[in-house]
């Protein structure tokens, strides 16, 4: 998988034609990673799925919207498939 694209609230990765964009942010008591995914038929970006956690929350929670995000219950197993990511939870991320 490689790095198209990397600045310090957004990382766009291609894996073999499939792109993904994430992009961080805290908003409000919110920490929040968008995950976006490439498709040729719009020449856009769309919704894939989201990630959010606040400062009194444990873990991070997914909220699913594409299809192949669905397996993608653990933050853990998600960054197993993009490592490349984790810099921009822990951008956001709240101090333990």
């Amino acid at each position: 998988m490689q790095i198209l694209k990397e600045s310090e609230d957004e990382i766009i990765l291609d894996d073999e034609g499939f792109q993904i964009r994430a992009k961080a942010i805290r908003l409000g008591a919110f920490a929040v990673v968008a995950i976006d995914f490439y498709r040729e038929v719009w020449c856009a970006f769309h919704d894939g799925m989201l990630w959010y956690k606040s400062f009194h929350m444990r873990d991070w929670e997914a909220v699913n919207i594409a299809s192949w995000t669905y397996k993608y219950k653990n933050l853990l197993v998600f960054l197993k498939d993009y490592p490349q990511l984790l810099k921009l939870f822990a951008s956001v991320d709240f101090p333990d």
